[in-house]
């Protein structure tokens, strides 16, 4: 196994652990914070699959499928969680809070567009 091999193996490994620990922050704090992760991880994962889908580089086929799946479902799953962070409480909160909802509809309209 090549060092590419190696790194794009980590890389495939690491994307749904990085997942599990966003879904758990975002579900586990109250802290603003979260909603400055989620979004990012998102872009990065969203940006890996549009890499993979549109690479026609030889060493990166027999991953290309592989991180197709991982990069789409990972934040698809995240965006699930998200729904349960978002504060429910009254309307009154989710107004003062519409950048989550906001990140919500606009990453699942992006990975629906990209798929």
């Amino acid at each position: 196994m090549g060092l590419l091999n190696t790194l794009l193996l980590i890389g495939f490994i690491a994307i749904p652990f990085i997942g599990i620990a966003v879904s758990t922050y975002l579900v586990g704090t109250a802290d603003k914070r979260k909603w400055i992760v989620y979004p990012i991880f998102s872009a990065i994962c969203i940006a890996i699959f549009v890499f993979f889908k549109y690479s026609m580089n030889v060493n990166f086929l027999r991953w290309r499928q592989f991180y197709l799946m991982v990069a789409f479902y990972v934040p698809v799953v995240c965006s699930l969680m998200a729904f349960i962070a978002v504060p429910k409480l009254s309307i009154k909160s989710l107004k003062e809070h519409i950048l989550p909802i906001l990140s919500i509809f606009v990453i699942s309209g992006v990975l629906l567009m990209v798929y």
